[in-house]
């Protein structure tokens, strides 16, 4: 149960193949609709404006129509949710991808266009391919655009300039675009590292805090749940309850210990069911339990304990057994710190085991026993 799901949790990390690529938190959908309203919007703009200004390519009058309809597609397709996000991604970046490689090999099919007009844009190719695509796809893709970007360069080139220009400008070319290639990718990989290192922490951290064979808090857990939460607040009454199962380690000695893990796990699957969202539960250690209960009066969360051990009691085990508690109550007025709280909660629960066991305990009841205990020695 919960201790199969931490070993497995435990395998996905020391994984070999526990690999992470620079999209597994990939752009969003907002993000990605965002980029592509943008973008709809951009070559919007520079069409009104090269056509007002007369400066507008005979290629650009056709692949500015083409790109903002390929954009208001794709968005369509997202918000509708009809296609997978990774496809679109693809699709959209070869959309930008192949708009800007061919209007600078178009634009160096004049002999007398220069070089860094329009070629320094083809750097976004590579930005975009690590932005938009998973890394081994990226990787792929710009491979592609890469060689695609050359031969078009080389052909362009060849209609007009001699060999040796044309391999000077595709040698500037090329090397230009490895140096973007690697300088993106050492920062992707840095990124992806990270990732990794952050992801090992959080599973870590996640082990280190959970009790292996129930799932739930364990002692370190809770003494960080205390550490987060200002407790001393006004108006911020909370109680303590710590629940420990009477005679377990007979429980144990009788049925073994199969019997005993599998009723420790009956039990927490029960106090899941009775507590609410907000409350905390952890497994103190061995057969004790511990739960952090906020906003109940002193009557309500003895109602609360009450109902608890009777659901105990009530409760079949592996073999038709039954379990009973004992359970020590602590509130916040009673004590400074923490520490305090726990030390009452704590007494109480002995107090509990002291008067036949089964029973909710906390200070007022506590002192009643004693009470009725002097008075009966008297």
């Amino acid at each position: 149960m919960a201790f199969d799901c931490n070993k497995a949790m435990f395998k996905k990390l020391f994984s070999k193949s526990n690999t992470l690529s620079v999209n597994d938190q990939p752009l969003t959908p907002t993000a990605f609709r965002r980029l592509l309203m943008f973008a709809i919007g951009c070559f919007i703009a520079i069409w009104i404006i090269e056509t007002t200004e007369f400066t507008l390519a005979r290629f650009d009058a056709f692949a500015y129509p083409i790109c903002i309809s390929c954009f208001a597609v794709a968005l369509i397709l997202s918000w509708l949710q009809l296609v997978p996000e990774a496809h679109l991604h693809l699709f959209c970046y070869t959309v930008i991808a192949m708009d800007l490689i061919v209007t600078s090999v178009l634009h160096h099919l004049n002999p007398y266009g220069h070089f860094g007009d329009t070629s320094q844009w083809l750097g976004l190719n590579y930005a975009m391919a690590y932005l938009f695509l998973e890394l081994r796809k990226a990787i792929w893709v710009m491979t592609v655009m890469f060689v695609i970007t050359l031969v078009g360069h080389y052909w362009a080139m060849s209609q007009h300039a001699t060999l040796q220009q044309t391999y000077s400008v595709l040698l500037e070319l090329g090397v230009s675009h490895v140096v973007y290639i690697v300088l993106l990718g050492t920062v992707v990989t840095i990124r992806v590292d990270k990732a990794k290192a952050q992801a090992r922490a959080d599973i870590l951290e996640h082990e280190a805090l959970t009790d292996p064979l129930t799932g739930i808090l364990n002692r370190r857990g809770m003494q960080k749940k205390f550490e987060n939460y200002a407790f001393h607040q006004q108006n911020s009454d909370y109680s303590l309850l710590i629940i420990d199962v009477d005679h377990f380690k007979r429980l144990n000695d009788n049925y073994g210990h199969l019997v005993g893990d599998q009723a420790l796990v009956s039990l927490v699957e029960l106090l899941i069911m009775q507590i609410r969202s907000d409350d905390i539960l952890s497994r103190w250690g061995g057969e004790e339990f511990v739960i952090l209960t906020f906003g109940y009066r002193r009557s309500q969360v003895l109602e609360f304990a009450e109902r608890l051990r009777q659901s105990i009691a009530q409760m079949k085990i592996a073999g038709g057994h039954t379990i009973t508690a004992s359970i020590g109550v602590s509130h916040s007025y009673e004590a400074d710190s923490r520490r305090e709280m726990l030390h009452l909660a704590d007494m109480n629960l002995y107090k509990a085991k002291q008067y036949g066991r089964n029973r909710v305990v906390d200070c007022v009841i506590a002192q009643q026993l004693t009470t009725e205990g002097n008075s009966v020695a008297d």
